[in-house]
């Protein structure tokens, strides 16, 4: 009898379960038959007298009402910062970021050489498998590419360090050297093989000059002949 009992109790309460699940559901479809295919929303809402949301999704590209303007304050702000730096606080800057990287690409190359070290080549798949199964060796493993990414960050900020210092501290003193050593070099070559070639070209310009004159010369009275002898000809 109790266990009558209790099967009967069961099924009442599942029966008023499933009224109420069919009620609140019957519910929702008469609410969102009131406001329109396009829109669902909640009855307390309706009930409240809330304000009704419009939840429909807009047309076309989705666009927020934020135009970012926090985001460009901030680039603003972090560029006048920039721009008060100096070439050695950016050299300075450089140095500080290829060191530390360094350090952590060679700390993560170090630990995954050890790794590989571990893991078992030797006695087939399983083991294999089993050695790189290892968590403390598969995260050494898994470290290895960043850090040979880090070295090669640390490698160019230090190139972009050298480039910078150097050119800060060493570069006027190398252009102003380097300007004396031109105009040193440039007088020389010009008192070595401008002027003397200019000295012996100067005699056979100034001949090649007359001898240029002299077949014009030569070639006018030529034809001032010729015409001549037409116009006699003509008149005999």
């Amino acid at each position: 009898k109790n266990s009558e009992t209790e099967r009967t109790m069961a099924e009442e309460a599942g029966v008023s379960k499933n009224n109420q699940v069919e009620i609140t559901t019957d519910q929702a479809l008469n609410d969102t038959e009131q406001l329109g295919s396009d829109k669902v929303v909640p009855s307390a809402c309706i009930e409240e007298g809330k304000e009704i949301p419009d939840i429909t999704p807009p047309p076309g590209r989705l666009v927020l009402d934020n135009d970012g303007s926090k985001f460009f304050d901030a680039l603003n702000v972090m560029g006048s910062e920039v721009v008060q730096l100096s070439a050695e606080d950016i050299a300075g800057g450089m140095q500080s970021l290829s060191t530390n990287l360094s350090t952590r690409g060679k700390e993560s190359m170090s630990k995954a050489y050890t790794a590989i070290q571990q893991v078992d080549i030797k006695n087939g798949w399983g083991e294999f498998k089993q050695s790189v199964a290892v968590p403390e060796t598969r995260q050494a493993l898994m470290r290895a590419p960043l850090g040979a990414v880090c070295l090669l960050a640390a490698s160019m900020l230090y190139v972009f360090f050298c480039l910078i210092f150097m050119t800060k501290r060493y570069g006027p003193t190398i252009a102003q050297n380097t300007s004396v050593i031109i105009q040193e070099k440039s007088e020389l070559f010009n008192s070595k093989v401008i002027l003397p070639l200019k000295q012996k070209l100067r005699p056979m310009i100034t001949e090649a000059k007359e001898r240029i004159d002299n077949m014009i010369q030569e070639r006018l009275q030529a034809q001032t002949a010729n015409i001549s002898v037409i116009d006699e000809e003509e008149e005999v």
